[in-house]
């Protein structure tokens, strides 16, 4: 599957470490940066129980997405020599992250997600303190909304409003910047037929010449023909289309590459016209 290239991605973000616990058998190719922790469903159900301090029990692995806000008091033990920890998903391939979340900024803000409008549940990060890690506490029915059986979107509903109105009221530093791009947002927006490359550690969406801090292909990945290739630990350069993964070796496949560009380039041109009208619409009402 697209393990290949995530475990990929996440070889060249040296300065930062992804723990998955699991049960299941571990990538026999993973990277320093990532732990593989054993970590099997009582295990959690009873530290979870033990958080909450009521019987827990995993009903499906989708609800896992609704204790992501808690990972960090979940998991104390394993984070405690972090300044940062946050959550993510393996749907989805990384470009530099260092160099989009600098020092600077992360010197200077407590909770950061690369979208303006929202924390995003496939990527965010939270400084590691104790007021920080039990935030999700301060969300009205917190308990009720985790010992639910379904899956309620506590991360990018419940857990984002609540972060949003600190910041208002500034008791938390918050930074929210457009920097990832998603396959479903591309389709909606006009622009189905993209092109992801990933080179060296950077990830471009080539249309808009844009780097990118990482692309979910939340969407791609459910068709069956989606074709997927194996990403090795040295190859450089991979693409992502909507049709497939696949990596770029050779000069021919290299020659492909630059002829795909030029034809998405040229596709993106009637959005990238709309965009350039609607920004020239907002900027005379605006004056």
């Amino acid at each position: 599957m697209w393990l290949s290239a995530w475990l990929r991605t996440c070889r060249e973000n040296r300065g930062f470490h992804w723990l998955i616990f699991t049960d299941n058998v571990p990538p026999a190719d993973a990277p320093e940066n990532v732990r593989i922790l054993h970590l099997s469903q009582q295990q959690l159900e009873s530290r979870v129980s033990s958080m909450l301090r009521v019987p827990f029990v995993l009903s499906r692995g989708y609800k896992l997405v609704d204790l992501k806000p808690a990972y960090g008091e979940l998991f104390a033990p394993e984070l405690r020599d972090y300044d940062f920890w946050g959550y993510t998903d393996l749907d989805l391939v990384y470009g530099d992250l260092a160099g989009l979340f600098t020092a600077e900024i992360l010197n200077s803000h407590d909770v950061l997600s690369p979208s303006d409008r929202l924390l995003v549940g496939h990527l965010t990060l939270i400084r590691n303190t104790p007021r920080l890690c039990r935030l999700y506490r301060d969300c009205p029915d917190y308990q009720q909304i985790l010992l639910k059986d379904s899956h309620e979107g506590f991360d990018e509903k419940g857990f984002h409003r609540h972060v949003i109105q600190l910041a208002q009221q500034q008791q938390l530093r918050l930074f929210l910047k457009d920097m990832k791009q998603e396959d479903i947002l591309l389709r909606l927006n006009g622009r189905g037929r993209f092109l992801i490359v990933w080179h060296r550690g950077h990830l471009y969406d080539v249309a808009v010449f844009r780097q990118i801090c990482h692309f979910h292909f939340m969407e791609s990945k459910w068709k069956q023909s989606f074709d997927v290739s194996e990403i090795l630990p040295a190859d450089s350069t991979f693409c992502l289309t909507p049709e497939a993964i696949r990596p770029v070796r050779s000069t021919r496949e290299y020659c492909e590459l630059f002829l795909s560009a030029a034809i998405c380039c040229v596709a993106a041109l009637p959005w990238q016209l709309r965009r350039a009208v609607r920004n020239f619409r907002n900027l005379i009402r605006s004056k």
